[in-house]
């Protein structure tokens, strides 16, 4: 076993590149913004299924009672289920989970 950390990430697809460009203040050497395409973003409000991997029911438990801390400040709530394409899934491997 590895102490190598996972990460999860979304990919930028060559067709959404050209969404980004730098805003005005950043072209005269001011800040620059962050760039976030709407849509890879959930809609505010929405059920994300969410299905574990793997796990103890101990782990699993764990991330149940977590979950709603995350509804408080991202307008999001979470439906566990065992849905093949669920938007979230959770594994836990290796000492850690990703």
């Amino acid at each position: 076993m590895s102490n190598v950390p996972k990460v999860c990430f979304d990919r930028i697809l060559p067709k959404d590149l050209r969404r980004f460009s730098r805003s005005p203040s950043a072209a005269r050497g001011g800040p620059t913004r962050m760039a976030v395409l709407r849509s890879k973003k959930w809609p505010n409000g929405s059920v994300l299924r969410v299905r574990f991997l793997e796990g103890t029911s101990d782990q699993r438990e764990q991330v149940r009672a977590i979950a709603p801390q995350w509804s408080e400040f991202a307008n999001l709530r979470f439906l566990f289920n065992d849905a093949q394409d669920a938007e979230i899934r959770i594994a836990f491997e290796d000492k850690g989970s990703w």
